[in-house]
Order: structure tokens, then sequence, then C-alpha cells
């Protein structure tokens, strides 16, 4: 008897992304507390000073600053700063500049708290 192949499983964007969601909060979770306030304040920081910002000044002030920080924790410092009226995402997406990326796409946000004197 022939076994027939199967097709393929579809692949579901909303399960992609509740996988990607989950994965974020466990690395979110189980961090360091004073890492994780470092980091959010690395964020307020920034939309204190630049009305456009993206992952690559986070890691650029965070290296300045010798904050470590696991990788798959920094979307959630980007979720909580948003909750937090911090910024929003702008729609718009750019290649980092760190090496490290290998010119990944990463999204631009917008600061809220940013002001023009």
């Amino acid at each position: 008897m022939e076994s027939t192949p199967t097709a393929p499983q579809q692949f579901d964007l909303f399960e992609g992304r509740a996988l990607r969601d989950h994965g974020m909060a466990q690395a979110w979770d189980s961090d360091d507390t004073a890492a994780k306030a470092a980091a959010l304040q690395i964020i307020k920081d920034i939309c204190l000073t630049q009305g456009l910002l993206n992952a690559d000044d986070f890691h650029r002030v965070a290296a300045d600053r010798q904050v470590r920080i696991k990788p798959k924790s920094v979307g959630s410092i980007w979720k909580v700063a948003m909750g937090n009226g911090w910024c929003e995402q702008t729609g718009r997406i750019a290649h980092t500049t760190r090496k490290v990326a290998h010119s990944r796409t990463v999204p631009e946000y917008r600061s809220l708290l940013f002001r023009r004197d």
C-alpha cells in the first residue's frame, strides 16, 4: 500500500504572532529586574531627547551604559514603553546599522515625550 504525502501545514500568522509574544514575555519575565529597569530608563531617556527612535538607538545607549539584557527581551521593552505612553510605532521600518544584526529590519518609533523647544 502506498502512502500519500500530506500537504504541508499552513502557517497561521496569528499563531505565529502569539508564539512570538509569548517567547518575548518569557524572556522578559526571566530577565534580571535591575536590567529591565535600566533598559526601560534607556527607552524613556531616548524618547525625551529624540523625535524618532529604533532598536539601534536603544542598543547604542545600552552599550554606552553597559546595560546587558537578553536579546529576546528587547521586544518586550518596546511593548512596555508603548504601554507607558512613551512612544508609538510609525509603521515604517529601517535596516539596522548594527553589524551583529546582519542588516535586519527594525521598526521605527515616534516619541510621545519629545518636545522641541
